[in-house]
């Protein structure tokens, strides 16, 4: 992906206008400071291109689908998934109970760690 990325700019930095250059600078800057994402930075670089970089578009979906997780609703519906398993594994009351027992040796090993 940087190999690309370098080609990239290698090819475009000279037909970059001034201002197109001072931008991608700026947002590079950004980016290093912290006050701007990676994404930010190349889709940027991607709207400057004039040829098609794969690897560049595949990172830029990559970075697009990641900043759209939601970890908090992902937790949540882990853990409704896991309950429908445990239900649908765990038919008769002595596999339930092992499960429940499992799980306070799980606690158990957490709280003692």
């Amino acid at each position: 992906m940087e190999a690309e990325r370098d080609q990239l700019l290698k090819s475009l930095w000279p037909r970059l206008a001034r201002h197109e250059q001072g931008r991608l600078i700026a947002i590079a800057t950004s980016v290093t400071a912290g006050r701007a994402s990676a994404r930010t930075y190349y889709a940027s670089l991607a709207q400057l291109a004039e040829q098609s970089y794969p690897a560049l578009q595949r990172y830029l979906d990559y970075l697009t689908l990641s900043a759209q997780l939601d970890p908090a609703a992902l937790t949540e519906e882990l853990d409704t998934l896991q309950g429908v398993v445990e239900q649908a594994l765990f038919t008769t009351d002595s596999l339930s109970e092992s499960m429940e027992i499992l799980e306070r040796a799980g606690i158990l090993l957490k709280e003692a760690a």
